[in-house]
This record gives C-alpha cells, structure tokens and sequence, in this order.
C-alpha cells in the first residue's frame, strides 16, 4: 500500500512504541513501580505497561476524542465542527454537555479497567501505581486527573524533551513525544575515525637499506591479491551453487505449497512464489472480512446501544456474517421502537434497512397489556470492521 502511494520506507513503527522509547529513557521514571503509559488519541487509545525500563505489555482499543464528539452530535443533533466547540467549551463545566462527557469518559475508565486486569499476570505480581497520560486528547480539560482519581493512580507529569539539549521546546510536549521516541530509536552511534600523520611512515633509509624490504612488500602483495582472487572465485562458485539449490528447492515449495499453479520455468520460482503468496493473501483476505467482527463483538454493541432503562428480554438473538434476528419482549410498544431506533444510531448495523420480520405479538391480563413481542432483522455494515480497534 505504501508503494502504491510512492513511499520507500526504511522503517515502520507505531505511534505508542515512539511514546514508550520516549518515557522510558527519561531517568527520572520509576525503574522499580510499574507505570502504566496511556496514549489517548482521536479515533484509538494506546496502552503500555512498563516495568524497569521495559515495555512488558500493550494493549490498543478503539476510544478517542472522536468518541466524546459523535456522541456530543447523537445529543445536540449537531454537526461534528460544532460538536467539537461544544466539547472544549464545556469540558468541566458541568450542564447537560458536560454528562454527555462524563458519560463518554466512563466508557474509557471501564476499558481501562478490564486492560489493567489482563495485564497484572504480565507485571509480576509487581502492584500499578503511576500513570503517564500523553496524546491529543489527553489534553482535554480535567481528563488527566479525573482518571488518574478514578484508576487510584498517581498521575507523573514527565517532560519527554528533558534530557534533549534544544533551543526551543514544542508546545504539546505530550504530543511531540511520539515523534521525539521514534527518532531516538533511529540514532545510531557514530564510527570513530583514526587520522594517521604522515611522519609515522616516514624513513630516513637509502634505497639499498629499503629494497629488500619493498620487494618483499611487492611480492607480498602479489600473494596476497592472489589468495583473494582465488577466494574470490571460489566464492563466486558457491554462490552459482547456492543459487542452483536455493531455485532448485523454491520450485519444491511451490510445487508444494501451491499445487495448483503450473511448475515454474527455471529462472522465475521467485515470481511464481510472489504469484502464489499473493493469491493466498487475496483469499485471507476474503475470509479475514468475512470475521473481522465476532459475534461476541456485536453482541457488546447491542448491550451498549440499548438505554440502561429499558427492561427487555431476549428472545432470539441469531448471528451470522450478514445479519442479525433479534426477537425480544417489552411490556409497553414504546420501548420497542427506542431500542429500534438506537440499534439504528450504531455503525455495525444498516440503520435504514432494520425490517421486522414478523407482526408484533402482545399478550393481555385482565384487559391490561404486559407483554409486547417484536423481531427485527438487523443487516450488518461493511464499515462494522472500521468501527472495532484489534486488541
């Protein structure tokens, strides 16, 4: 994809990695306490936990400042710019924005919750006690230590650019750390170079003290040139043997691997290996967006987008690549149509296409109605994957 686009990269890495090489050189981190560094972006949080200097475990979850916006706009019925303003005008300031956002908020302290608990094998029984919060949304106003309270944590405002000797500092240190730890990871030490003066190899000889000693050097030399052109070609020699071996045993792994494909013509294993490996990439592919979402995946969507206050019983809940049939029951219509309307609202389901499949069924006592059943055929999205971070 990269040289679609026109880029040789000589490396690749991730942004959380370049903020841990950042923090953990920093002697001023706890080598001995276990430090949890959470990177907060737009779209997904990155979490690592350090321990001695070392990366021991990381986690990536989908949960960003996009996530405080979209459901600031599900609230105001407003677009994403004013959404925006919305969630940095009212941040700590309480009001019906301020619970959209605390309600957002609570969310990511309930991933970090669970991440906290997968990740304590990995620390050795050693007990988390700091936090290191950097990314764009971290900066968000009370976010720091409102989890850092929440998550009974000690919040360590470290400077990434503190051990870096610079002029000028950037203004989001938080957020140029990433930068500033990938660039550290590609500095290498520079070669030391060893400058002989001429005097060294001066002599004050004349040419019958010296001739003996040239020719020697002379013949030498001869030999010497001779050893490495022998080498040469006896390197040149393995290296035709080795190729032979090496096409002789890719076409026995093609054959193999890809018995479908026709047997390479000497000389193109490579490109029918290329050819093979490929054809078997657009087919993982295909069965890799077949199962990008699990059921249990949209399951915990379903339980997310139904509001806390409506009380129904699942009846039928059938999952497959395509859709969903969810048959539940409600003891009034209303709620039927609420949870309708917010298994619209999500980004796995098609919105515009949830059908009922059969005629609503209500049960009656005493000429009173206590049971109000449904069943709605919920289409999945194809931009469901977009919408789910691999953790």
């Amino acid at each position: 994809m990269l040289a679609e686009a026109g880029i040789d990269p000589s490396k690749i890495s991730v942004d959380l990695l370049g903020s841990c090489r950042a923090y953990t050189s920093l002697p001023n981190l706890p080598g001995g306490e276990a430090t949890m560094l959470l990177d907060i972006g737009a779209v997904h949080t990155g979490a690592a936990f350090l321990l001695g200097g070392t990366v021991v475990y990381l986690r990536s979850f989908s949960w960003g400042g996009d996530t405080v916006t979209r459901a600031i706009m599900d609230e105001e019925g407003c677009g994403f710019i004013e959404a925006e303003a919305l969630k940095i005008s009212s941040a700590g300031s309480g009001g019906p924005i301020g619970e959209v956002i605390s309600g957002a908020i609570l969310r990511l302290e309930t991933e970090l919750l669970r991440t906290i608990n997968t990740a304590a094998s990995s620390l050795g029984g050693v007990p988390l006690k700091n936090i290191i919060l950097t990314g764009g949304t971290s900066l968000q106003h009370g976010l720091k230590d409102d989890i850092s309270r929440k998550l009974n944590l000690e919040l360590l405002n470290l400077e990434p650019f503190s051990g870096v000797n610079t002029k000028k500092s950037p203004e989001d240190p938080a957020i140029a750390g990433t930068v500033l730890g990938l660039d550290v990871s590609e500095i290498v030490p520079e070669k030391v170079r060893i400058d002989f003066r001429r005097g060294e190899f001066a002599f004050g000889g004349t040419w019958k003290k010296i001739r003996r000693r040239v020719f020697t050097t002379i013949g030498l030399a001869v030999v010497l040139m001779a050893v490495l052109a022998m080498g040469l070609f006896w390197r040149i020699e393995m290296e035709e043997k080795t190729s032979e071996d090496l096409a002789r045993k890719i076409r026995l792994i093609v054959r193999r691997t890809f018995p479908n494909q026709p047997v390479p013509v000497p000389g193109t294993e490579l490109k029918a290996m290329k050819d093979g490996v490929e054809q078997a990439r657009n087919e993982l592919k295909y069965y890799q967006d077949m199962i990008s979402v699990s059921s249990l995946d949209i399951l915990r969507e379903i339980s997310a987008v139904i509001p806390e206050d409506i009380k129904v019983q699942v009846v039928v809940l059938d999952i497959d690549e395509k859709r969903v049939i969810f048959r539940g029951r409600t003891n009034k219509y209303r709620p039927a149509d609420l949870i309708k309307n917010a298994l619209a609202k999500s980004d796995y389901f098609i919105g515009d296409q949830i059908k009922e499949t059969r005629d609503t069924k209500t049960l009656k006592k005493g000429g009173k109605l206590v049971t109000v059943e449904f069943e709605y055929k919920i289409p999945l999205s194809k931009n469901a994957d977009h919408s789910k971070q691999e953790e």
